[in-house]
């Protein structure tokens, strides 16, 4: 109803979000299309439309748009550099994209900016999941939620679903 009354890159990026979480990937490509058509800068519209491509299996297309997701943030860092949600973005479109180090380095900086956020911890055990490391990522993922992370978003996170096999998941 939103999208009909005023169709905006919010309204679409969230019906995007809505279907992420449902595991419909063709619809949230469509959805993230429209928004970053809307406004083809803002970056986390950018970097979820690129997880909504790679979990879809376009996985060039997923590529290129991770890349331009990184250039975006990067160009919004110039103006903010320690805007550690943002850092934390970044942090994933890398792991993402399987560049370990970067990944790293950027969920380091967003951690030192700012560790008190839940989404933090959070976006750290995605990055940890996505390479390889089980049992840290299960660590930040306990921080998170004791830091008062939403239980629904960890459920319907399809990155973290290497996850769900532990013991530890399963008790948070």
């Amino acid at each position: 109803k939103a999208i009909r009354i005023t169709p905006s890159t919010n309204a679409y990026a969230n019906l995007g979000a809505c279907y992420y979480s449902l595991y419909r990937f063709e619809d949230a490509v469509r959805a993230d299309e429209v928004a970053v058509k809307l406004e083809p800068g803002v970056e986390w519209a950018v970097g979820n439309l690129a997880d909504a491509y790679r979990l879809s299996g376009r996985s060039e297309k997923a590529t290129a748009t991770y890349d331009r997701a990184i250039m975006l943030a990067y160009k919004d860092l110039e103006a903010n550099a320690k805007d550690a949600a943002l850092l934390g973005r970044l942090a994933l479109y890398y792991a993402k994209e399987g560049k370990k180090e970067e990944a790293f380095q950027q969920i380091t900086r967003a951690r030192k900016l700012d560790g008190s956020r839940d989404e933090i911890p959070f976006d750290q055990a995605i990055v940890e999941t996505l390479l390889g490391y089980q049992s840290e990522a299960l660590r930040h993922l306990r921080e998170a939620v004791e830091k008062g992370h939403d239980i629904a978003q960890i459920e319907s996170e399809p990155d973290l679903q290497s996850l769900r096999k532990f013991p530890e998941y399963r008790a948070l």
